[in-house]
């Protein structure tokens, strides 16, 4: 660098992309990132989570993109955080893989943040491919909901977004796409990794509102999601095991975190109740045997997703 020359203005926007196994539709969302306008200001990091596709090695067809690579699925929380150290932008925008923004929707989301002071997080509406409003949004998980949410899968965030409101206040928003003040995240001393798959991003919005801060869904801003398409699915007994077992003690610790140790108590003894019922069905009628007795087995040792495990 010359004596004249000065050195570039950090980015607004650090775009944080967790990957595992989905680079086809990793593609996909680098390149719509990549027709974002005001690109220089928009910096893009891809954590991944020690995928065998290919996606970590994007680098030669996004040579503008950060990618971060872990030797193994240390889960999405961790991956997270090593995401955001990393980060410069005054804004980190979260993003899954099978999201694909439009080119005004960070660039739009950062100057909406910017001007609404008492919000620490704004979301684009997200829209299926055929242009159909997908967006959900719901109340903060109770420990009740939680439980459901892992026993048959109803989902929390359940209202369905009003595409005629154009800013809207809610609490649980879901993390497809979501643009958040990156000093919050630094004032929270990043993302707690006692979650490690499930419910970091409760968590966030939890720590969010209590602190009387706002969370916005911007209906006038979109982006696409291609609705899981493309992103990787368990397979394995062993690996739906182990991510059935980490969304039961991330929910554990939400509840102690935020409703009080005996909560969180009584919630892993629930879990743990459920799943052993279920694997004496499973024993019985000869169903999942396997299934069912490793995921007992793994909410009784505690076994979250960390990096040790062979099926992923």
């Amino acid at each position: 660098m010359g004596p004249t020359e000065s050195a570039p203005p950090p980015p607004v926007v650090s775009v944080l992309v967790v990957s595992h196994n989905c680079v086809e539709a990793l593609r996909r969302c680098l390149a719509a990132i990549e027709g974002s306008r005001q690109r220089k200001t928009i910096e893009i990091l891809i954590v991944d989570n020690g995928s065998v596709d290919g996606s970590g090695q994007l680098d030669a067809d996004f040579p503008r993109c950060t990618i971060l690579r872990l030797p193994r699925h240390f889960g999405q929380t961790r991956a997270s955080n090593i995401g955001i150290r990393t980060a410069k932008g005054e804004f980190v925008l979260f993003l899954d893989p099978d999201v694909e923004v439009f080119p005004e929707t960070i660039a739009s989301l950062a100057a909406r943040l910017s001007a609404e002071p008492e919000a620490v997080a704004v979301c684009p509406l997200l829209l299926n491919p055929e242009g159909e409003p997908v967006s959900r949004h719901g109340p903060l998980p109770t420990p009740e909901a939680l439980y459901r949410f892992w026993r048959v899968d109803q989902p929390i965030a359940s209202v369905a977004a009003d595409p005629g409101r154009e800013s809207i206040s809610v609490d649980y928003p879901g993390s497809g796409a979501m643009l958040v003040r990156r000093h919050f995240l630094l004032g929270m001393n990043y993302l707690d990794q006692r979650y490690a798959q499930h419910w970091w991003d409760a968590d966030l919005f939890f720590r969010i509102r209590t602190a009387s801060r706002t969370i916005l869904l911007l209906t006038a801003i979109r982006a696409t999601s291609h609705g899981g398409e493309g992103l990787w699915k368990a397979g394995d007994p062993a690996a739906r095991a182990t991510l059935s077992a980490d969304c039961a003690l991330g929910a554990a610790a939400f509840v102690g975190k935020h409703y009080g140790f005996f909560a969180g108590l009584m919630f892993r003894l629930r879990v743990l109740l459920a799943a052993f019922g279920q694997a004496l069905w499973a024993l019985v009628t000869f169903g999942e045997v396997g299934y069912s007795w490793s995921r007992l087995a793994r909410i009784g040792r505690g076994q979250k997703v960390d990096g040790s495990q062979q099926a992923f």
